[in-house]
């Protein structure tokens, strides 16, 4: 059928996407923080449940705008 395959890879992908809700996270150890130590997130983060929900969302709707189906 000479079918043509083709992959691309998208370092950091996870880091990407922008956060729907509010969540926030403790501050690592041995980092200076304000007094209450916990960070609003703006961007996904690896260990989120919903880091692929986010990716994939950003994903869809660039491809849409490029006009793919």
């Amino acid at each position: 059928m000479d079918l043509e395959a083709h992959h691309l890879d998208i370092e950091t992908a996870f880091l990407n996407g922008t956060l729907d809700e509010e969540i926030y996270m403790k501050a690592p150890d041995r980092v200076d923080t304000d007094e209450t130590g916990v960070w609003k997130l703006l961007k996904s983060l690896y260990g989120l449940k919903q880091v692929s929900h986010v990716w994939n969302k950003l994903l869809d709707s660039t491809l849409k705008k490029l006009d793919f189906t």
